[in-house]
């Protein structure tokens, strides 16, 4: 096993691959390599700075390290079975392959147009971007950007969940009353305004409720959805002891007290109307 003391820069033009193995760099490594792929088993004990390789691979093995993506042309990072990767930070876009058998600690979106696939193991991700992400969730997610992918929970407008929806002229455009689960805590739901929601689901569940994207109309006389209620880190918080399989909702009560539609929060960010049956 080979030391090298402080930092390591690689940088030209050499194409194929470029193995790293066998060695320990107790500064930074700095590539910038745009026509090789890069073969990582070298343990960093600073940070990987990646500037550019082949568009397609850098391919990690290694134990520990930090890695940080500032490549502008594209990568794809495969962390390899076994490899165990102490944080990923995404600069630019990305797809990010995770192993099965691999680890990785924490990862940061930064960019847009990031893919994830994770067979393996990825804890906690901190999501300033939305992004993609199919396969097995990551523990935590933080930040608001959201999340989509095929184990998410996401919205499909049909026939049931809509954007906007037609209320009737006698509607009570001036006390609109809404119901919400645990909304009081002790007792029978009780018919509330927006801000008493509002306020009751940030202070139960220390989130963000954003109940300016729910616009009831009296001109148009609708109401409608624009824009996100609650971002995938802060639904995640909702549902932590709930049921993950389907949306968190409030329910629109008409002019006699009767449930008219639901307001359904799904994990992806998304946000319709639901149509009672």
């Amino acid at each position: 096993m080979r030391t090298i003391d402080g930092n390591v820069t690689i940088t030209g033009d050499a194409s194929g691959d470029i193995d790293l193995r066998n060695l320990t760099i107790t500064g930074n490594l700095t590539v910038n390599t745009q026509d090789a792929t890069v073969n990582n088993s070298a343990t960093v004990n600073g940070t990987i700075d990646i500037q550019d390789v082949k568009d397609g691979t850098w391919n990690e093995n290694g134990k520990n390290n930090t890695i940080v993506v500032n490549d502008p042309n594209g990568i794809t990072i495969n962390l390899l079975a076994n490899s165990i990767t102490k944080a990923l930070t995404l600069n630019k876009p990305a797809t990010l392959n995770v192993k099965s058998g691999s680890s990785l600690t924490s990862m940061t979106v930064n960019s847009e147009d990031v893919t994830v696939s994770n067979e393996g193991v990825i804890e906690t991700v901190q999501a300033e971007q939305s992004f993609e992400l199919n396969g097995t969730q990551p523990t935590e997610v933080k930040g608001e950007g959201n999340v989509t992918g095929d184990n998410i929970l996401k919205l499909a407008l049909n026939e049931t969940f809509v954007k906007t929806y037609e209320l009737s002229d006698t509607f009570n455009f001036e006390e609109t009353k809404y119901l919400a689960y645990k909304l009081p805590e002790v007792g029978a739901q009780q018919p509330s305004s927006i801000e008493e929601v509002k306020a009751f689901v940030e202070g139960k569940y220390g989130v963000t409720f954003n109940s300016n994207a729910i616009k009831v109309d009296p001109v148009n006389k609708t109401v409608s959805i624009e824009g996100s209620i609650m971002n995938t880190s802060d639904w995640n918080k909702v549902k932590q002891n709930g049921d993950s399989k389907i949306p968190y909702r409030i329910t629109l009560l008409d002019e006699t007290g009767e449930k008219l539609v639901k307001i359904a929060m799904f994990q992806d960010g998304q946000a319709a109307i639901e149509k009672i049956k």
